[in-house]
């Protein structure tokens, strides 16, 4: 992972996403009510979604007769909740035992600021966030992620999406051959993440790349939805151990989106290095 990571002038980028999860919940209702007060002036908008899923991933073939767990709640979950900026172009989001921070393309919005900058907020944030809500208890990370959706479109903004071995490396043209060109597409694919650490077999974590056929929302024209994930268990379990996993599958992702796209579209998406 020494080798310099490439880097495009028009990347495809449409959200970008770090996030972090703890072993135990670190905020309550009203806690969160003094964090927001804390933020009100950069991230004036709420809004109240339901709560994510647990981070995890499972590693190996589940064991034989691995049983459904059924827990039962004394209360409902808490909310996940969205405070947004002015443009809506970043948002935090929190609930009982996660912290993320999101960009998303907005027309009204500056550009892709790119990871360092990204990064370098969120970890602002988060102590923030943390030194906020947590009443001098030291919480435990133990899963984080770093996602990245891109939107890829027909050239120009008009017409089909463009073929798939255009686009991916793994497609060769069947250009005049049956079946013809799909109606839609969905692909998805996985990595191991190995442990940095030599003496330890165990991956840390795992990418997910999924494509598939979609159209855009604001003019409906149709696009494909490249989608990369790194998600990981922090190594250590504390705050630098999580930004650490952040790093890396941020790596693992610019990576292997040069290395599955095609040439043609590195022109189209100004690569340098």
């Amino acid at each position: 992972m020494n080798k310099q990571l490439p880097d495009f002038d028009n990347p495809p980028v449409v959200e970008v996403a770090l996030a972090v999860q703890f072993a135990s919940p670190v905020v309550d209702p009203l806690a969160l009510g003094a964090y927001w007060t804390l933020i009100k002036g950069d991230f004036p908008k709420r809004e109240q979604q339901p709560p994510a899923a647990p981070m995890f991933e499972h590693f190996g073939a589940p064991a034989p007769g691995e049983a459904i767990r059924v827990e039962l709640l004394e209360r409902p979950p808490m909310p996940r909740y969205w405070f947004v900026t002015e443009d809506q172009a970043e948002l935090i989001q929190v609930q009982h035992d996660r912290f993320a921070l999101n960009w998303r393309k907005m027309p009204e919005a500056a550009d892709y600021p790119r990871y360092p900058q990204l990064r370098e907020e969120f970890e602002s944030r988060l102590r923030e966030f943390l030194m906020t809500v947590g009443e001098g208890a030291t919480p435990t990370p133990n899963w984080c992620e770093v996602a990245y959706i891109n939107h890829i479109g027909p050239e120009g903004g008009n017409g089909d999406r463009p073929e798939l071995d255009r686009l991916l490396r793994l497609f060769q043209s069947r250009s005049g051959e049956f079946p013809p060109t799909p109606e839609d597409t969905q692909l998805v694919q996985r990595f191991l993440i190995p442990n940095p650490n030599p003496d330890d077999s165990t991956p840390i974590g795992r990418m997910t790349v999924t494509l598939a056929s979609a159209f855009r929302v604001a003019d409906m024209v149709p696009i494909y939805v490249l989608t990369l994930v790194a998600r990981g268990r922090a190594m250590p379990e504390e705050i630098d151990g999580a930004l650490s996993f952040l790093d890396l599958g941020h790596q693992w992702i610019v990576r292997a989106f040069e290395g599955i796209t095609t040439n043609e579209m590195h022109t189209q998406w100004k690569l340098r290095r």
